[in-house]
């Protein structure tokens, strides 16, 4: 009864526990289903369990990252319903030409399908495919009854004997999606434009047809009509490579070729005492052409090599630590190389360290320096110099000048960032003189003038002095330019011949095509080096200018493909060919004649026949 008593007071307490009732039912029902916990929303990718690939390393990857939303601001969710019928628009044009910009986050759990199984964990480049070497990140994800996107695909390389037709198998769905969400797959690749394909599946099971190159999937969450999530992966479809079981493949394979140094590598033994120990590596075409160094994948005891210096003979550097057991001990490197035909090669060598404690000797090198490029040949020849371990050439060319009388002037130190500027002496540059052809060829590239590189310094030798692209360069016994400092590079004291050279364009004088700096010429076909100068032309075939006749002689000319210049050669006259045209007899009293006609450039002769003759 005392309930009844004070019943306004009563009423005001229903009514306030009915509409938290309300509340309730209506956020149970309407709001969280529709996405009001966008902010939150977590999109998952599921991960293939056995995948092994190349992808990027950390989940900070833009080519496998889900967008926040079209904006790109991780409170869009809740932003979204504040914008304008404009800014909606905006965004389905955005759908259409498939701009939306990614998160950088993406949780991951373990799955199964499409690209299961399929593994490339030994490449060594980036441009093999798509991402640095990695381990996946893998986030257990529970069951939160928020939005995901489950799917197997991954960023991944493939090979054509991986996949059935190239058509790649692969699930996508949403779980936990409300009403009015949907998913769209499509696909961009070299045979769809850049708008993409959308592909049909069956509400989780699709199909992609692959084709060689980059083949990028993306998967787009759309609610109410707009954009608010999206992820991307690449798929990256290659010919089948070489392996130690079929060390060729394809009609044209490419030609591996080693160096120690600048000693060839004959077969596949290498032995050395340098624990700083580095190997050329050189990948040709059939048709002679240097592959670059993304084309070349190289592992050292089975791991990714670190990438290389050097241009078109490129400089791998491995460190050998001590051995384990004993004084000795092998490694294994292995070297791919292929190009963008299908074809491929692989070659393994076996490396053997004999150990050498730090500042010991392990061999000896020679120091030779030279000048021709500004008249002066060589200016110091037959140094020898005990290479030490741990010592790199610095050590070397610095003892080297030392032994012929010239003061080096350097940046850092022999150990690091050790750099030469130049060389000084008294009247070390008297008599220097450009050669005329290399002159001309500076001048064209634009490092220079006339003027300057007819100006002496008597007493210097020094970078930029004669021209924009002048100082000095070594080469490991005339083979390689190594592409780091002398402080970087480690002797493996097997006899080498270090040669100091001066060059007045960047080393395209010396032999090398340098494309950076970019200048008019990237090579100068020519060397001048060791006193003298020899062409190094890239000439197409022989092409007719002007044809030979029988009364002139014709041109013939060849163009090198690298500076344009030309080369011509002379085609001898024709020989006629006389045919009897018309014959009148001699008489008593009347010469006759016969007439011929050339049957090759139409010139017409007359043969007298003298009168009083009967031929």
């Amino acid at each position: 009864m005392k309930f009844f008593k004070d019943s306004k007071k009563n009423l005001i307490y229903i009514l306030a526990i009915l509409l938290l009732l309300a509340g309730f039912i209506a956020w149970t029902l309407f709001i969280k289903p529709i996405g009001f916990s966008k902010p939150d929303m977590n999109m998952t990718a599921v991960k293939a369990e056995k995948m092994a690939l190349s992808q990027a390393d950390g989940s900070d990857d833009d080519k496998n990252s889900i967008g926040k939303s079209a904006s790109g601001d991780a409170k869009d969710g809740e932003k979204s319903d504040k914008k304008s019928d404009k800014e909606g628009k905006k965004e389905q044009e955005k759908d259409k030409k498939q701009d939306e910009k990614p998160n950088n986050s993406i949780s991951v759990e373990k799955g199964k399908g499409g690209l299961d199984g399929i593994t490339n964990s030994d490449r060594a480049t980036d441009k093999e495919g798509n991402g640095n070497i990695g381990k996946s990140t893998i986030i257990p994800q529970k069951n939160d009854g928020k939005l995901k996107i489950m799917t197997d695909l991954r960023n991944a390389d493939v090979t054509d004997n991986q996949l059935k037709n190239n058509d790649l198998k692969f699930y996508a769905y949403l779980e936990n999606a409300s009403k009015g969400t949907s998913l769209r797959v499509r696909i961009r690749n070299s045979t769809t434009g850049d708008n993409g394909k959308t592909l049909k599946g069956d509400g989780k099971n699709f199909k992609a047809h692959l084709v060689r190159g980059e083949n990028i999937i993306t998967l787009i969450v759309k609610e109410k009509g707009k954009i608010t999530h999206h992820v991307s992966f690449v798929i990256n479809l290659m010919a089948k490579k070489a392996d130690e079981k079929n060390p060729t493949i394809g009609k044209h394979p490419p030609t591996i070729k080693a160096w120690v140094d600048g000693d060839a590598v004959e077969g596949t033994k290498i032995v050395t005492s340098n624990r700083n120990f580095t190997l050329i590596l050189q990948a040709l075409t059939y048709k002679g052409k240097s592959l670059p160094y993304d084309n070349i994948r190289v592992t050292f005891d089975g791991r990714a090599a670190d990438p290389p210096t050097g241009n078109g003979r490129y400089e791998y550097s491995f460190f050998l630590e001590n051995p384990k057991v004993g004084d000795s001990e092998h490694h294994t490197i292995t070297v791919t190389a292929w190009d963008d035909e299908g074809n491929s090669t692989f070659k393994k060598y076996d490396l053997l360290y004999n150990f050498v404690d730090s500042g010991d000797v392990i061999g000896k090198c020679y120091v030779t320096i030279d000048a021709t490029t500004i008249g002066l040949g060589i200016l110091g020849d037959g140094f020898e110099y005990e290479v030490k371990q741990d010592e790199p050439a610095s050590y070397a060319i610095l003892a080297a000048l030392d032994y012929y009388g010239f003061k080096a002037d350097y940046s850092g130190t022999k150990d690091a960032g050790f750099y030469l500027k130049g060389i000084r002496a008294g009247g070390i540059a008297e008599g220097a003189s450009v050669p005329s052809n290399l002159a001309a060829k500076v001048v064209e590239d634009g490092l220079s003038n006339y003027t300057k590189l007819a100006t002496v310094v008597r007493d210097s030798i020094l970078q930029f002095q004669y021209s924009s692209g002048s100082g000095w360069m070594y080469t490991i016994d005339g083979v390689n330019y190594p592409g780091k400092g002398m402080s970087q590079y480690f002797l493996n004291g097997r006899n080498n011949h270090i040669t100091l050279r001066f060059t007045l364009g960047y080393g395209k004088d010396l032999g090398l095509v340098v494309t950076d700096p970019p200048t008019k010429l990237s090579s100068y076909c020519g060397i001048w080096i060791n006193g003298g100068y020899e062409p190094r032309h890239t000439f197409g075939d022989w092409k007719i200018v002007k044809n030979p006749t029988c009364d002139a002689e014709g041109i013939e000319e060849r163009v090198c493909s690298v500076c344009g210049e030309k080369e011509t050669k002379v085609i001898p006259k024709l020989e006629h060919k006389w045919e009897e045209v018309s014959r009148k007899e001699p008489t008593a009293t009347e010469d006759g004649y016969i007439e011929y006609k050339c049957k090759v450039c139409g010139t017409t002769r007359r043969e007298v026949l003298p009168k009083g003759t009967n031929p």
